[in-house]
């Protein structure tokens, strides 16, 4: 019988088992029309994550490997029996957990004092902080968008120095030039006068 299939396969996988109780509470009650729809729509939603089944433990250790929590979002997904979406999401998830681990990589290099002096008073840990936040709240998009503001911090470190260094040496470019101006305009003031 198909029922005892759908909650044996239920009971097997650790999902929720109101869908299956809602289905035989609809037996019980002798609505065989709903009791029917629903038993197909179950066995389809089942179908659903069975097939995302590897991509989800996949993503649990790698996510797990990254040290970083699971997003919520998935589990309720899962508790919720919303497969539809599953595979969207979960597209999104590795995409987000591909930018933090790309960014982490990139923020545990060793910098040379060139990049720390393009770094000063700034922190990359900061925007991979909030990626981490946001993964585990399921916002990957914004997961994505912290973990490139510090991997483009990294990154941009050598360029952040080298105007560090030219902003001041441009202000006493502009202060010699000054300097000179006013010593040129002094002197020919005391030799014609």
């Amino acid at each position: 019988d198909r029922l005892s299939a759908l909650t044996a396969a239920v009971q097997a996988e650790g999902l929720d088992p109101s869908p299956p109780e809602a289905i035989q509470a609809d037996v019980t009650a002798w609505r065989f029309d709903e009791a029917l729809t629903a038993l197909d729509d179950a066995e389809a939603d089942l179908q659903l994550y069975l097939a995302q089944k590897g991509r989800l433990a996949s993503l649990r250790e790698a996510v797990q490997t990254a040290s970083l929590p699971f997003p919520h979002t998935i589990d309720e997904a899962i508790t919720a029996w919303q497969f539809s979406s599953l595979e969207q999401t979960l597209n999104d998830a590795e995409a987000a957990l591909a930018a933090y681990s790309h960014a982490r990589e990139k923020v545990d290099q060793p910098r040379n004092l060139w990049q720390r002096f393009g770094l000063w008073g700034r922190d990359p840990e900061a925007p991979l902080s909030q990626a981490a936040t946001a993964f585990a709240t399921g916002d990957f998009l914004d997961t994505i968008a912290y973990s490139d503001d510090a991997y483009e911090m990294i990154d941009g470190a050598g360029t952040a120095a080298l105007t560090r260094l030219l902003i001041p040496l441009a202000v006493l470019a502009a202060l010699a030039a000054v300097v000179v101006a006013v010593y040129w305009l002094w002197r020919r003031r005391r030799r014609f006068a």
